[in-house]
């Protein structure tokens, strides 16, 4: 048997792509930026907004970055007991009612359009392009990333007020 003769040219029967996956280890680090940072803000916005319930400037008592980190924590407890109030809110349960429909209306969205040839063939033609998925991927994780950090403060300003507390004089 000679060498050409041992070389198979034959492709074979099913064509394999080899899918280029994320590797989601290194977004852990993202990750751990945006929970130092959501700890950050939170803790930030309490402190202000506790100096803010005490008429006092909050340029007046500079905090460390460490102690926003114990304020988050404070802002925690905070929200933890106004737990009840929060949980008999109808607002909140019309908020979750709401996300939880839109959730499912997209779901069944997704299922009708997977069943189209057409978008189908746009979604192939779209995914096959490295660059323009890595780019879409980035705009997606930023706008993520970009949306969390915003909403910081309206979680801190919704269930974390000292000021709405009455302030004790001696």
């Amino acid at each position: 048997m000679s060498a050409e003769e041992k070389i198979d040219t034959t492709a074979p029967a099913v064509a394999v792509k080899a899918n280029a996956q994320f590797p989601w280890v290194l977004a852990l680090p993202f990750l751990g930026l945006i929970g130092y940072a959501t700890l950050y803000v939170t803790g930030l916005l309490y402190w202000q907004d506790y100096l803010r319930g005490l008429n006092i400037p909050s340029g007046l008592f500079g905090a460390e970055p460490r102690d926003y980190f114990v304020f988050a924590y404070m802002a925690l407890i905070e929200t933890l007991n106004n737990w009840t109030g929060f949980v008999r809110n109808a607002v909140v349960w019309l908020t979750v009612i709401a996300i939880i429909l839109g959730f499912s209306i997209e779901l069944v969205i997704i299922k009708k359009l997977e069943s189209n040839a057409r978008i189908k063939l746009a979604v192939e033609r779209y995914t096959r392009n490295r660059y323009v998925g890595l780019t879409s991927a980035l705009v997606v994780f930023s706008t993520a990333v970009t949306t969390v950090l915003m909403l910081v403060p309206l979680n801190v300003g919704a269930f974390a007020l000292p000021s709405s507390r009455p302030v004790e004089t001696e």
